[in-house]
């Protein structure tokens, strides 16, 4: 899947996905690979290391499947 609007591509991006409301198009500028491999990394775009390891729990704690790969071990 191309960039979105022009955002440059910077590694793997498993939280950089959303659907619009209004029509239901899908939102998500570098693939949704991560998502079909169960990867959880943080979004370089919107880096809040703190909220993304509270989040990166509380999805684990319901579903423990994913795997999560720490902010500072992210690719940039």
């Amino acid at each position: 899947m191309p960039p979105h609007r022009g955002l440059p591509v910077r590694g793997r991006l498993g939280t950089c996905i959303g659907i619009d409301v209004a029509d239901g198009a899908l939102y998500a500028p570098d693939s949704l690979q991560d998502l079909a491999d169960g990867v959880l990394l943080i979004n370089p775009r919107h880096a809040l290391p703190d909220l993304f390891r509270a989040k990166a729990a509380s999805y684990q704690a319901r579903w423990p499947w994913p795997k999560v790969i720490a902010p500072d071990a992210a690719p940039a």
